[in-house]
């Protein structure tokens, strides 16, 4: 059944292919002879629409989709997207983008594929060839300008696992230079729809997840090297969490809002990974919107009590099964071995030391990865 319905997918996806190829030529040509901007500006919009269709009609049998809006990007004015890179189907799940106008980034070989090539070069997709980065950076700056977004895959080859390939600079240059979002997402499910060297789809959940903006209040004052460094984290961090989701989870982000008074952006705590009476563990993963951020990309020390903290409100939370609040009294012994950075995936490993009527003193350590990056105590007053 799988293999005729590839058969039935690839065998419409041609007729549909082509039938865009003869409207341009009836619909869109004429219009860009008498006006170049509003004739292109259609035409990207039908290029988004029809991707949309391919995904939620053609590719519905085997492949089920979805949009994420995870970072509440509310996608007004042009933006650079950073998407990773998993398979050759890659840019079709880009359809699952909020209506916005848009054109790629890619490589050289899309523009030699029948059809595909066609399209991409008459919707101005930007083309990697051998240049000057002036002419990328003019290039680039004046589709923004225009109010035309740039998705790319600054991988530049598809990664085997989970672990990324390094990010090149080129998409975060052009967004600095014209002062523009950058939009880290993550598209999880597709590696093997299809596989390298294959066509062949396979039943799958693919889902595009859009992070919190990096904004140019954020990035100001970094170099694109930081930038870029910061975004494949935010992504990495994602997939690492994404990898992760079938492992034990006791309570969600969704659970944790209904456990402690905290709420979004002050709520940092992602998921209560284990639980015991004295001691828990939980992860947070440091997100671009974070009010504890600076300008370098790092995030204030004031942030590590008020995480080991939440840590231990949620953990009684879970134990005692209603709701928890309390301050932060005190905090002592504080050691801050490497401080930690917007897009890294904490572990907060905390354990309760001394407890006397309403007031309890927790140990914490913070982990990024396997590498210890604060310890110290935290004196909490609860008050229910």
């Amino acid at each position: 059944m799988l293999l005729l319905l590839n058969f039935l997918f690839y065998f419409l996806f041609i007729i549909v292919l082509s039938l865009f190829l003869i409207s341009y030529f009836l619909i869109f040509f004429p219009i860009i002879l008498v006006s170049p901007r509003f004739g292109n500006k259609c035409f990207h919009y039908a290029i988004w629409l029809g991707g949309r269709l391919l995904l939620k009609i053609l590719v519905r049998p085997i492949i089920r989709t979805s949009f994420d809006n995870q970072g509440n990007w509310d996608k007004s004015g042009p933006c650079v997207i950073v998407v990773n890179h998993n398979s050759s189907s890659d840019a079709f799940f880009l359809g699952l983008l909020p209506v916005i106008e848009a054109v790629m980034i890619v490589k050289s070989w899309p523009f030699k594929i029948p059809l595909i090539g066609f399209m991409a070069r008459k919707a101005s997709y930007m083309r990697m060839t051998e240049r000057p980065l002036s002419d990328y950076l003019e290039e680039g700056s004046n589709l923004l300008e225009n109010g035309i977004s740039i998705a790319l895959f600054p991988e530049g080859t598809r990664a085997g696992d989970n672990l990324m390939s390094n990010f090149y600079s080129l998409g975060f240059k052009i967004a600095m230079k014209a002062n523009v979002p950058v939009i880290p997402m993550v598209l999880t499910g597709n590696r093997r729809s299809p596989s390298r060297g294959s066509l062949f789809l396979q039943k799958t959940k693919v889902t595009l997840t859009a992070l919190s903006p990096i904004t140019p209040e954020i990035y100001k004052g970094m170099n694109s090297y930081t930038l870029k460094n910061m975004t494949k984290e935010l992504i990495q961090n994602h997939l690492l969490e994404f990898e992760d989701k079938q492992a034990i989870s006791l309570v969600s982000k969704r659970e944790i809002l209904s456990m402690i008074p905290h709420k979004p952006p002050m709520l940092f705590i992602d998921k209560l990974i284990k639980s015991s009476d004295n001691s828990a563990i939980a992860d947070s993963l440091i997100k671009a919107d974070n009010i504890f951020h600076k300008q370098n990309g790092f995030i204030d020390e004031s942030i590590y009590p008020e995480l080991i903290a939440q840590a231990a409100a949620v953990n009684n939370a879970y134990q005692q099964k209603k709701v928890q609040s309390g301050f932060v009294v005190s905090f002592r012994d504080f050691k801050v071995v490497k401080p930690c950075k917007i897009g890294q995936l904490l572990t907060i490993k905390i354990e309760k030391i001394r407890e006397f009527e309403d007031l309890s003193t927790i140990k914490g350590r913070i982990y990024y990865r396997d590498f210890l990056l604060v310890e110290g105590e935290v004196g909490i007053w609860k008050t229910s």
